[in-house]
C-alpha cells in the first residue's frame, strides 16, 4: 500500500439483535463505495458475441442471434452456474459487454498457452453474492491480461481480476443495483457469457473501493458477532488491519505475481474489543 494518505471512511450500525460494537471500516484516501479509479485496457476485443447457450448444459456452437434467452432460471443469490470439463484455456484475454435491451451481457474470452483462442472456457463457478454487492466468477486459470476495468453500465460499475491464495484468478463484477443473473457456456471459441437482468431484492451492501485497495467485507449491517471477517484485495504487498488497541494484524502478501498492477487477495478475522470502536484497513 502507498501509505496512510490512501484511505476513505464508511460507517454503519451493527445488526440490532446482537450486542456487538458500532464499527467503522476505514480505507485511506479519496474514494467512494461504488466507484473505482483507473482501468487496464484489454487486447483489441474479438467481434461482438450475439449468441447464447443454456446454462448447465455442455458448451455448444452458438445458434441464437439476439436477446437474452436461456432455459435455466435467473438467479438472485448464490451459485449461478459452473463448468468442470477439460479445457485448453490458459489466460483471460478480454472482458466486453453489450446491451441487449431487456438484459446486459458480459463476455469473458480466453486464450491457450500459445496465444490462440481457447476452444472451451476454463473450469469456473459463478456466484451472485447479493449481501456484499458483487458477482464473482472463480476461474481455473492463473493468468489474465485484465486486472481492472471501469464498466459504468446499467448493472456493473467496475471489474477486478485478483489472484487468490491458490494462484487462481477470479473476476469480480461490482454490481450497481438490483440484479438477476444466468450464465451461458460457449465453445469454439470458448467463452463465458453472463446475462444480467433487472430484479430481485435490494443489494445488501457494496464493497468499499480505494485506489489501491478494495474491502469486500465487513459490510454495513453484516456483523453477527465480535469476530469480524475482513477480506478484499489490494495492489500493495502489506495490509494492516486495526480494531482498537487490542486488535492489530499485519498481513504480508505475495509480491511475485506477474502482470500489470496485479490485485492480491487478503483475508483474515479480527476479534474486536467490547464497546464502540473502529476498524481501519
Amino acid at each position: 500500500m502507498r501509505g496512510v494518505n490512501d484511505l476513505c471512511l464508511v460507517s454503519w450500525d451493527p445488526m440490532p439483535r446482537l450486542a456487538v460494537p458500532i464499527v467503522v471500516a476505514a480505507i485511506l484516501a479519496g474514494c467512494s463505495a461504488n466507484a473505482a479509479t483507473g482501468q487496464a485496457i484489454p487486447r483489441q476485443p474479438d467481434p461482438t458475441v450475439t449468441s447464447t447457450t443454456p446454462a448447465g448444459s455442455p458448451p455448444s456452437t452458438p445458434v441464437d442471434s439476439e436477446g437474452c434467452i436461456g432455459r435455466e432460471p435467473l438467479v438472485e443469490e448464490g451459485l449461478i452456474g459452473a463448468f468442470t470439463e477439460p479445457s485448453d484455456a490458459a489466460l483471460l484475454s478480454s472482458i466486453t459487454w453489450e446491451n441487449r435491451g431487456s438484459c446486459e451481457v458480459f463476455i469473458l474470452r480466453f486464450e491457450t498457452a500459445n496465444g490462440a483462442p481457447a476452444t472451451t472456457p476454463p473450469g469456473f463457478a459463478a456466484l451472485l453474492r447479493r449481501g456484499v454487492g458483487v458477482l464473482r466468477i472463480e476461474l481455473d486459470i492463473e493468468e489474465s491480461l485484465i486486472t481492472q476495468q471501469l464498466a459504468e453500465s446499467r448493472f456493473v460499475s467496475s471489474i477486478y481480476v485478483p489472484t487468490d491464495d491458490a494462484d487462481s484468478r477470479f473476476v469480480e463484477l461490482m454490481l450497481a443495483g438490483e440484479t438477476l443473473a444466468r450464465v451461458n457456456t460457449l465453445r469454439s471459441p470458448g467463452m463465458i457469457e453472463l446475462q444480467l437482468h433487472p430484479g430481485g431484492p435490494p443489494l445488501g451492501a457494496s464493497p468499499t473501493v480505494g485506489d489501491d485497495i478494495v474491502v469486500v467485507s465487513p459490510t454495513p449491517g453484516g456483523l453477527d458477532g465480535p469476530t469480524v471477517p475482513v477480506s478484499g484485495y489490494t495492489t500493495g504487498s502489506e495490509v494492516r488491519i486495526m480494531g482498537g488497541d487490542e486488535a492489530d494484524i499485519t498481513l504480508h502478501l505475495r509480491e511475485d505475481i506477474e502482470g500489470a498492477q496485479p490485485w492480491t487477495v487478503f483475508e483474515t478475522e479480527l476479534d474486536l474489543p467490547t464497546g464502540p470502536g473502529i476498524i481501519e484497513v
